[in-house]
């Protein structure tokens, strides 16, 4: 099954962040996203083309819950996590995180490596009481991975057991 991206964020991964012009599903966006993390550091200290187009699904929550939720069993390092963690995952909970909070927390009850990359979420420093109780829902979430989690060097749990 495959996730059609819609046409405006196509256009705006392609223009913004210079995405190959065949990224037209949330599938395809995973595997070059992944793709790119994967290469060795460039030369270059310009930001990748994965760490800019993770900015361009700010707008679209569901489609960032639905891009984690596909990248979390693909992960093969904790550099990958962490990478998921400071874009993606933190975009969608500093941007959205009243809209997210509750799939977040249902994805975590089920998910050690969510839990895992969680450890590697910052929040913005300006959190009204709404954003402040979703930051407090993201600790509880997260708490018994802190002690092994990205910010402590822990390994990268397996990728979750698919459902039955």
């Amino acid at each position: 099954m495959t996730t059609p991206l819609p046409p405006d964020l196509v256009t705006r991964l392609c223009d913004a962040a210079t995405a190959p012009d065949d990224i037209v599903t949330l599938e395809a966006l995973l595997a070059c996203w992944l793709e790119d993390l994967r290469k060795p550091l460039a030369e270059t200290e310009e930001a990748s083309w994965a760490e800019l187009c993770v900015f361009e699904l700010t707008d679209y929550p569901e489609h960032i819950l639905q891009f984690i939720e596909l990248a979390l069993p693909r992960l093969s390092a904790p550099a990958e996590a962490v990478m998921l963690a400071a874009g993606p995952l933190e975009d969608v909970i500093n941007a959205h995180g009243l809209l997210v909070i509750e799939r977040l927390e249902a994805l975590a009850a089920q998910s050690p490596r969510l839990r895992f990359v969680l450890t590697g979420v910052e929040f913005a420093e300006t959190a009204d009481a709404a954003q402040s109780h979703v930051i407090e829902r993201i600790a509880s979430l997260r708490a018994e991975a802190m002690a092994q989690g990205l910010t402590r060097g822990g390994p990268l749990p397996p990728p979750d057991p698919r459902p039955a």
